[in-house]
C-alpha cells in the first residue's frame, strides 16, 4: 500500500516556493527503521505525557519490529513516560516473552496489543490510554457522531467494543477487541478508554489525539443542553475520507513531532532531518530539521535560511 499516494490532494499548488508536500521517510534497512521507531515512539510517549494522558502505570504505545515482525516494543510499566528513553523500550513477542530488555510490562499491553499486531499484519502501531475524555466518552457505550468536521474523520471508521470485564487479563479479551474492529482503525472501550491503529506511528499518535479531542468536543457540546445538528451521512463520509487516510493521519502529526525533536534533544531522528520540499533525499549538516529554512524545491534547488545566511545548494550538503 503506497501511503504517499493521496499526498498532493493537500497541496494548493506545488511550484519552486511551495515545493512538494512531505513523503514518510524510507529508512535504508532494519537497523535505521528500528532506530527511527523507537524514537518516534519515545518522542510521542513524552507529548501524551505533557498532554495528560499518563495515569499511573497505566497505558500504552505499542510498534511493530520491522525485522522481527512478530515482535513489538511496549513501554515498561514502571518508569514515567516523560523521561522514558529509547533503550527502556521492551521487545515482546506475541507470547508475551520479553526477549529485549529488562523490566515489567503492563498485562494489558500483553492482552490488548499483541492479539491486534498478530491478527492486523497492516498495523505498525497501537495505542491505549485512560485519556481524560476518552475514558468519560466510554462511559457511554456508543460511536462518536459526527457534530464537526473533526469528528467526521473517525466516521465509519471507529466501533465500540461493548465489553467491559474488568482489567484486562486474558487474551480473549483482545481477540475480542480484534474482532469487533474488524478492519476499522479506532474503538471504544466501553468503560474503558480509546485504542488507535495505523501503519505509523505518527499516524497511530494523531488518531488517539483527535479522537481524544472529538470526545471532549462532543462531551462539552452535550453539556450544552442544545440540540446538536450532525453532518450528513454523504458529506461525513466524504470528509473522512480526506482527512483519515493513513498518509493524512501520518501529516497531521508532524509539527507536533517535529517541536517535540527540536525539544527532546536526546533524540537525533531523522524527523529533525525531514525537509518541507518533499524530496525526501536529502542530507543534512547536524540534527537540525529544515523547517528552521524555507526550501525552494527539490534536491539541486536553492534553499535559503530564514537566519540570514547566504543560500545553499541541496546537493552541497553533506
Amino acid at each position: 500500500m503506497n501511503i504517499n499516494a493521496n499526498a498532493q490532494s493537500y497541496n494548493l499548488k506545488e511550484n519552486e516556493l511551495q515545493g512538494a508536500m512531505p513523503a514518510i521517510q524510507q529508512a535504508k534497512d532494519h537497523a535505521e527503521e528500528r532506530l527511527l521507531r523507537k524514537q518516534q515512539q519515545i518522542a510521542c510517549l513524552r507529548l501524551f505525557s505533557e498532554y495528560g494522558y499518563d495515569t499511573d502505570i497505566a497505558g500504552h504505545f505499542a510498534v511493530r519490529d520491522p525485522e522481527h515482525t512478530s515482535c513489538i516494543w511496549v513501554n515498561p510499566m514502571m518508569i514515567p513516560l516523560r523521561i522514558l528513553t529509547p533503550d527502556d523500550l521492551l521487545l515482546m513477542d506475541h507470547n508475551g516473552d520479553i526477549v529485549e530488555g529488562s523490566g515489567p510490562v503492563n498485562l494489558g499491553a500483553y492482552v490488548i496489543h499483541s492479539r491486534i499486531h498478530a491478527a492486523r499484519g497492516d498495523v505498525v502501531a497501537s495505542v491505549h490510554f485512560h485519556s481524560p475524555y476518552g475514558k468519560i466518552w466510554s462511559a457511554f457505550g456508543a460511536k462518536l457522531p459526527p457534530i464537526n468536521q473533526d469528528a467526521c474523520a473517525f466516521y465509519n471508521q471507529h466501533v465500540v467494543y461493548d465489553v467491559y470485564n474488568g482489567v484486562p487479563q486474558d487474551v480473549l479479551e483482545g481477540d475480542g477487541i480484534v474482532e469487533a474492529m474488524g478492519d476499522c482503525h479506532t474503538a471504544v472501550l466501553r468503560n474503558h478508554g480509546l485504542l488507535t491503529t495505523a501503519t505509523t506511528i505518527a499516524g497511530a499518535a494523531w488518531r488517539f489525539v483527535a479522537m481524544e479531542r472529538a470526545c471532549e468536543a462532543q462531551i462539552k457540546a452535550e453539556a450544552t443542553g442544545r440540540k446538536l445538528v450532525e453532518v450528513t451521512p454523504d458529506v461525513a463520509r466524504n470528509t473522512q475520507e480526506y482527512l483519515a487516510s493513513e498518509y493524512s493521519a501520518w501529516l497531521s502529526f508532524q509539527p507536533a513531532l517535529h517541536e517535540a525533536f527540536q525539544r527532546f534533544a536526546d533524540l537525533d531522528h531523522e524527523s529533525r532531518k525531514v525537509c518541507i520540499c518533499g524530496a525526501g533525499s536529502h542530507r543534512w549538516i547536524g540534527a537540525r530539521s529544515c523547517r528552521r529554512a524555507l526550501c525552494l524545491g527539490d534536491a539541486g534547488r536553492v534553499k535559503r535560511d530564514l537566519r540570514g545566511r547566504d543560500p545553499v545548494s541541496h546537493n552541497s550538503l553533506d
